[in-house]
């Protein structure tokens, strides 16, 4: 299956805190490379993987840099803080575990991919395991995030895949490029169903309230049964994004937010799958938008802009340019 070209990408060497009522910077980090992935916030620090190949932890009061991690390959994707522990994953094809406190290395897993390329996905860690895909190899990998010895493999096919993964009630959730959506038990590493989605599916997917979200390369938006791995509903192109769509939608009171490479953010009703608003807030479809007390923030545009969006009415509050 041939993908679509990835436009050129506005890419960010500064991370940015912006007061969101005055829409100014608080303060700007600089660091060594470019960045394409979404922060993660956890008590009072930041933490931020770099094409530079660190992972970086900063202070979100004062914008200083604490500690600095190096990896063996680019970090493209967000890391995951469990329990006091960073979890990321880099192109090398290898996941690091790092103290939040110290920087320091505790493990580190090398898929049976190495040197083919990046893992898949920000590790999704429930119940002590860490979970990544590969797609050097096409497996996804169970990682016990204690010690960081593998649990189980998960062979997907040679079709590829660049879905993230969602564990919830047991159950471990991913889509391939080929179109499959997949549950998979997550103690076992056995398959519990597959669903067809009409086109393939690159990153767009989400769980929440016994639903998978995904949105096919065709535009597609789909909510499978958690349960039983049956249609609920889909929205076809015409009713959608009419275009690629590439980070993960989230889901916040009923409503999944989608951001668009059609240089839209779209609303949709999680019960109905109708569409409430769309907004052309020139989003490009790189990173998944934020919902904070009523208003949906935007970033990774190709115009280097961040917009403000009133979730209730798609009614653009303000924006700021970087």
């Amino acid at each position: 299956m041939t993908l679509p070209a990835q436009p050129q990408c506005h890419y960010f060497i500064r991370v940015y805190a912006i007061d969101t009522r005055t829409s100014q910077p608080k303060w700007t980090f600089s660091v060594g490379d470019e960045v394409d992935s979404s922060p993660t916030v956890i008590n009072g620090v930041l933490y931020i993987g770099c094409i530079d190949r660190n992972v970086y932890a900063i202070d979100t009061s004062t914008g200083k840099k604490k500690w600095v991690f190096a990896t063996g390959g680019e970090v493209h994707l967000s890391p995951t803080v469990v329990n006091g522990v960073v979890y990321v994953s880099s192109n090398d094809s290898s996941v690091s575990a790092i103290a939040v406190q110290t920087g320091e290395k505790k493990w580190v897993f090398s898929s049976n991919s190495s040197g083919q390329g990046m893992v898949s996905s920000p590790p999704m860690v429930a119940n002590g395991v860490v979970y990544v895909g590969s797609p050097g190899d096409n497996k996804i990998y169970a990682i016990d995030a204690r010690t960081g010895q593998q649990k189980w493999s998960f062979f997907m096919g040679w079709n590829g895949f660049i879905s993230p993964l969602m564990v919830q009630n047991g159950v471990l959730y991913i889509a391939s490029i080929d179109g499959k959506v997949y549950a998979i038990d997550a103690e076992t590493g056995q398959q519990k169903w597959t669903f067809p989605a009409s086109g393939g599916v690159y990153a767009a997917l989400t769980v929440a309230d016994g639903a998978v979200y995904v949105i096919s390369i065709d535009g597609k938006v789909y909510a499978i049964n958690t349960t039983t791995g049956q249609q609920k509903w889909v929205i076809p192109t015409e009713n959608a994004t009419g275009s690629w769509v590439q980070p993960p939608p989230i889901v916040v009171n009923g409503v999944v937010y989608i951001a668009s490479d059609d240089s839209k953010v779209y609303a949709i009703d999680t019960t109905t799958g109708q569409k409430k608003w769309a907004n052309p807030a020139d989003s490009h479809g790189w990173s998944s938008p934020v919902v904070v007390n009523g208003t949906l923030y935007t970033t990774g545009s190709y115009d280097g802009k961040v917009y403000a969006i009133d979730t209730a009415t798609g009614q653009q509050k303000w924006v700021l340019s970087t």
